[in-house]
């Protein structure tokens, strides 16, 4: 969504599966692997966000 003329343009996404619950998302140059528990949850998209995890886990 651009601003001040909030007007929508389309943004070319991939999901590539990796195996081991991690899928690669592309969009333009940028390019990250992400890791997801057996629930589908994300445990960590490199430089964006990681869950953190329990004291007891």
């Amino acid at each position: 969504m651009a601003v001040p003329e909030l007007t929508a343009t389309p943004s070319v996404q991939t999901y590539t599966p990796l195996g081991s619950h991690r899928v690669r998302y592309s969009s333009g140059s940028f390019r990250s692997d992400v890791e997801f528990d057996g629930a589908g949850l994300v445990l960590d998209h490199p430089g964006l966000a990681t869950r953190l995890r329990d004291a007891d886990s």
